[in-house]
């Protein structure tokens, strides 16, 4: 776990957007596609 968080915050240092998905998201496409969206809305 702490290799993730360190991985997580390096990618947030460079300028990611990070989206984490499960497999319960997946069976909702047309909700994590707005959870994406907004994702992207928030960078632009």
């Amino acid at each position: 776990m702490a290799r993730d968080r360190r991985r997580r915050n390096g990618l947030a240092a460079a300028g990611w957007t990070v989206v984490f998905v499960t497999a319960e998201d997946l069976a909702e496409p047309v909700q994590l596609i707005a959870r994406i969206a907004a994702a992207l809305r928030l960078v632009h």
